[in-house]
Parts: C-alpha cells; sequence; structure tokens
C-alpha cells in the first residue's frame, strides 16, 4: 500500500503535542483518549511518550520539562531538536479545541488498525491450507483488540468508586425487598443464597467425576435464567449430541423418564404431559452447539457473535479439556492452563458468567469409598483453581454404593454441591435433591436456612 493511503493525520498530531505544552490542564482528557501507538508520526510518538512519562512522575508540563526528557533518553535529535519543539509551540492559537483532535488522532489510529488486520486477513488468505474458521477467528479477535486499545478504560478514583459502592447497595436492598438476587439465578435457592446469583464476568467451574450428572445440574442453571427471566443463553456441548442434551432438559421439566424420551418411546399420558408443559421450555431463548473438538478461538467466535446478535446473558461449555489449544509445543497441562485463562478473559470480555464443566481424575476414588473430591483432583488442572472464580464439585455417595451419609441419614437421592474454591463467597458444602430418572436435581424441603 502507498504510504500516502495509510490513514493519518499529523497536523493533528502536532497540533495536539503544542497544546499539550502551552496548556496542560486537559492532559488527564488526553491520557483517557490516547496512548503513544495511537501516534502515525513517530516523533509525534517520542513527544507524547515523554509527556506521558512526565505525567506518571507529576512532573509539570511546558516545552522545558518536555525537551529535558527527550534530551535525557537520548532523543533530541529523533525528534528534530529543541527548534522543533519551540515551533510546535508557536503555532498553537487557541487550546479550546483538544477533544477534537484527540477524536481525530483516535479515529486514524483505530482505521490504521484495521487496515492491518485487512492485510493480515489478505495475506493469510493466500496461504495453502487456510481455513475460513481461522480467518474468521483472526478476524473477531483482532477486531477486539482493536476496540480494546482505542477504547480506553478510564480509572476511577476512590470517591467515584465508594459511590458505586452506595449505588450496588441500593439496588441490592431493592432486588431484596422484590426477592431476587443482583445475579442470575441458578435454580437452587442454597446456591443463589451463598452466591447472590452467577456474577457477570465469572467462571465457574462445574468440575466432578463421570456420571456425578454435571450436564444435568448445568442445564438447571441454564433453565433458571433463560425459562424464567428470559435471558438469552448459549450451551456449548463438545460431548453430548444436541438431541440428547435437549432431551435432559424436557425431561427435567416434565418429569418424564428420559428413558422414554430417547430410547423407550413415550405412553401417550407421558407425551401428553411433554405437550402439556412445553410452554414453559419449548420457546426458551437458549442456543444449542454440539460442535465436537471446538478449539478455544471457535469458542470465543462464536461467543462473541451470539452475544453481538442474541445477546447471551449466559455460556455453559460441556466440558473444558476437551476444547482444544492450537498452540504449539506445549504440554497438555500447559493447554489447558491457556484454555481457562481464555475463557476468563471472554467473562470479563463478554460481562457475562461463563459455566465451564470439567472432569475430575480418579485420584478422589483411589482415596477410598466416599471420599470427597479436592482441587488437586481436577484433571491437568494447571492454572483452573487459579483463573476460576467459583469451583463447584459434585458428589453423590449413593453413586458409590455408599447406603448412609455421615450423621447416618439416607443417601438415596441426595447430592453434596462442595464450593471448593469461591472468589469474595468462600468454602462449604451443601445438599441437593437429585432424581436419576430424569437426572433433575432440586431444592431439598427443610425448615433451616441454608449452611453458608
Amino acid at each position: 500500500m502507498d504510504v500516502k493511503q495509510i490513514p493519518n493525520d499529523t497536523h493533528a498530531e502536532e497540533y495536539l503535542l503544542g497544546t499539550i505544552m502551552v496548556d496542560n490542564r486537559n492532559i488527564s482528557t488526553v491520557l483517557e483518549m490516547l496512548t503513544p501507538d495511537a501516534f502515525y508520526s513517530e516523533v509525534n510518538k517520542l513527544i507524547f511518550e515523554a509527556i506521558v512519562e512526565l505525567t506518571n512522575k507529576q512532573t509539570g508540563i511546558d516545552l522545558m520539562t518536555v525537551s529535558a526528557q527527550i534530551k535525557k533518553k537520548g532523543k533530541m535529535n529523533d525528534v528534530g531538536g529543541l527548534g522543533h519543539l519551540m515551533k510546535l509551540t508557536n503555532s498553537i492559537g487557541s487550546t479550546a479545541n483538544i477533544v477534537a483532535y484527540c477524536a481525530v488522532i483516535k479515529e486514524k489510529y483505530l482505521l490504521r488498525q484495521i487496515v492491518d488486520l485487512g492485510q493480515n486477513l489478505y495475506s493469510n488468505g493466500l496461504k495453502t491450507g487456510c481455513e475460513v474458521n481461522d480467518l474468521i477467528s483472526i478476524a473477531e479477535k483482532g477486531l477486539t483488540q482493536i476496540t480494546t486499545k482505542v477504547l480506553l478504560s478510564k480509572f476511577k478514583s476512590s470517591k467515584e468508586m465508594f459511590k458505586e459502592i452506595l449505588n450496588r447497595n441500593d439496588e441490592i436492598l431493592k432486588l431484596k425487598a422484590e426477592n431476587r438476587i443482583i445475579g442470575l439465578p441458578t435454580g437452587l435457592k442454597k446456591i443463589d443464597y451463598r452466591t447472590s446469583g452467577w456474577q457477570n464476568g465469572n467462571l465457574i467451574i462445574l468440575a466432578a467425576r463421570p456420571g456425578m450428572g454435571k450436564t444435568s445440574l448445568a442445564l438447571t442453571f441454564v433453565s433458571a435464567p433463560a425459562i424464567k427471566m428470559g435471558v438469552p443463553t448459549a450451551f456449548f456441548s463438545l460431548e453430548m449430541p444436541n438431541i440428547e442434551l435437549y432431551a435432559r432438559l424436557v425431561s427435567q421439566h416434565t418429569e418424564v423418564d428420559l428413558r422414554q424420551i430417547m430410547y423407550s418411546g413415550m405412553q401417550p399420558y407421558e407425551l401428553q404431559q411433554v405437550l402439556q408443559n412445553s410452554e414453559s421450555f419449548c420457546d426458551a431463548p437458549i442456543y444449542f452447539d454440539d460442535q465436537p473438538a471446538m478449539t478455544l478461538f471457535e469458542v470465543q467466535t462464536k461467543a462473541r457473535k451470539l452475544k453481538r446478535e442474541k445477546g447471551i446473558g449466559l455460556l455453559v461449555i460441556d466440558y473444558l479439556q476437551l476444547i482444544r489449544n492450537e498452540v504449539k509445543g506445549s504440554n497438555r497441562e500447559g493447554e489447558i492452563s491457556s484454555i481457562s485463562r481464555g475463557l476468563k478473559a471472554l467473562a470479563k470480555e463478554l460481562d457475562i458468567p461463563i459455566i465451564a464443566l470439567a472432569q475430575l481424575s480418579r485420584a478422589s476414588e483411589k482415596r477410598g469409598a466416599g471420599a470427597r473430591p479436592m482441587l488437586s483432583d481436577l484433571r491437568e488442572s494447571g492454572s483452573i483453581e487459579q483463573d476460576a472464580d467459583i469451583v463447584l464439585f459434585i458428589n453423590r455417595p449413593e453413586y458409590y454404593g455408599i447406603p448412609e451419609l455421615e450423621d447416618g441419614r439416607s443417601s438415596l437421592g441426595i447430592a453434596e454441591l462442595i464450593f471448593a474454591k469461591g472468589r469474595n463467597i468462600g468454602m462449604g458444602e451443601t445438599e441437593v435433591g437429585f432424581t436419576g430418572s430424569t437426572t433433575k436435581f432440586f431444592d431439598l424441603e427443610e425448615n433451616k436456612p441454608a449452611p453458608f
């Protein structure tokens, strides 16, 4: 591409730099909008870097201090000497349009980033063996990075944050008066009591050994916000076909045996029961995807698309260890660590909770019958427990043939939910009911508050 065609406005850059050295009262506004990378001219970038460094040191900014900072770095000749700096300040007539010039520089920077992304897509598209999904992933990730670079976070003062705490408290009390919680409901009262619902930006790991009911519990977590509140929700199933997944959802909401729905065929009265209750879940905004062996990029790309087009407020992934990572040369633990970090970053980026199911190793079973799972049982755990905000285990003593719980009660139909990690909420455990024929988790009726 001809250099003259690359989006830039060096005049705006020079005007802005001269204005700052003449009148630096709006420097905080400038720094909220721009970074040195936003400047096209290398000379202007060096000058702005010096201004940023002086600001960080809380040193006054004018022609002489900027000149001294540049000289200290040995870059005076690179910027054209003191004469060029004086030229910048002498050309300033008014400082009134500083924000407008920042906006121009920011826009040109954004355009350059988009052009670079386009050239990257073009060159990759010409490579032998390039796949469409790979290009889409590069495009999605590139656009997100561009937005992140240009739309800089605004620093907030302690006073501003204190106001946010008070506003949040008002919101919590209002919701509490309406018998609601601040996060997405989980479908289980004791879990809601402890977590106040799933919080935006959180990564929740739901882990257990095979057969414990991870997928079924995840469907419970999906049903509460999607069916009861109409919150668009996505469920990526890398292991189970969509039809099997949806059959579980139908079974949970109609009390019809899962085996009848999937394999034996429903009796007329069972079919009638499904039809009579279908309105509660048939039109729910739940989006299923059963593509196997998805890469982390594919997960991110699909999630961004669903957020943009459907406004999803929750994402469930079944399960984490089945996601493929395309980073070459790393061992499996390193791959899983990269995936968990990627999912945590995605949760923050989309500002939604992400529930990722995970498989536990056989370590808990080797410790003996009835042994509860531990964080160290997470298969290829790497940084899973570090990245996760919540790690929730499922344990069903009945599954292992243990007839009684520690207090002597029957283990029949009882599932223990163990918070092995809970950022801001601590650790603990509670009991819920479980019906195997419908794979349904439910609240146990008790005349005492949740033990948290």
